[in-house]
């Protein structure tokens, strides 16, 4: 199935200074994603040989600093090639909750976040009612992660082996099902690099007061 076409909903657009007739991206700012965030996601869907600046519809830099990114027109200034990454997303579904590994899976991001990690509210006497345990890097995708080795980045291994390490705690989010069909849908995240800041990526998400 490819890709859901966003493109409509977007209030921000990305352009080469030196071609602004050609949109090289796009995203819905919502509040909490800052000017350095939004350089940050230029450096994985662009690359560079060289800097770069960016600067709004006024021709005024944008600093990479901490300030609320405003939605509108944004330039990219370089004297290198911009060159669009070939990468595309890995398209989540929601795995089904049963099988022997899954449980354990379960069972291990429920002990260890002890409700819903968005918003800390707590699963009351160990009643679990609409929380689901969502896998951060798809189920699905199994194969991809073993080719490219992503095992070694877990520390954690699940209770057995043969469960795969991609049923690791470690890449294990507590949610309810509305927060986890948006995180699937990439509606909403988890910025590691960041403070671990949660931030969404369209209007859907905000209303129901997630804090970013």
């Amino acid at each position: 199935m490819p890709p859901v076409d966003r493109s409509a909903m977007r209030n921000t657009f990305i352009y080469a200074s030196d071609n602004p007739g050609i949109v090289l991206g796009g995203l819905w700012v919502t509040p909490g994603i800052t000017n350095a965030n939004f350089h940050s996601m230029l450096e994985i869907f662009c690359l560079f040989s060289d800097t770069f600046e960016l600067r709004d519809h006024n021709e005024q830099l944008i600093e990479r600093d901490e300030n609320q990114l405003q939605p509108g027109n944004y330039y990219i200034a370089t004297d290198s090639s911009i060159t669009l990454t070939e990468e595309v997303p890995l398209l989540h579904t929601i795995s089904e909750q049963s099988g022997t590994c899954t449980a354990s899976f379960r069972d291990a991001v429920r002990a260890r976040d002890g409700g819903y990690v968005i918003t800390g509210r707590p699963a009351l006497l160990g009643r679990w009612e609409g929380l689901e345990a969502a896998h951060i890097f798809p189920l699905s995708y199994e194969e991809h992660w073993n080719a490219h080795n992503y095992s070694s980045l877990i520390t954690f291994p699940p209770a057995q082996e043969s469960y795969g390490s991609i049923n690791s705690v470690q890449n294990g989010l507590l949610l309810d099902r509305t927060m986890h069909g948006f995180f699937d849908s990439y509606l909403l995240a988890i910025n590691p690099s960041d403070n671990d800041k949660i931030v969404c990526f369209g209007p859907e998400p905000l209303f129901f007061n997630i804090p970013t």
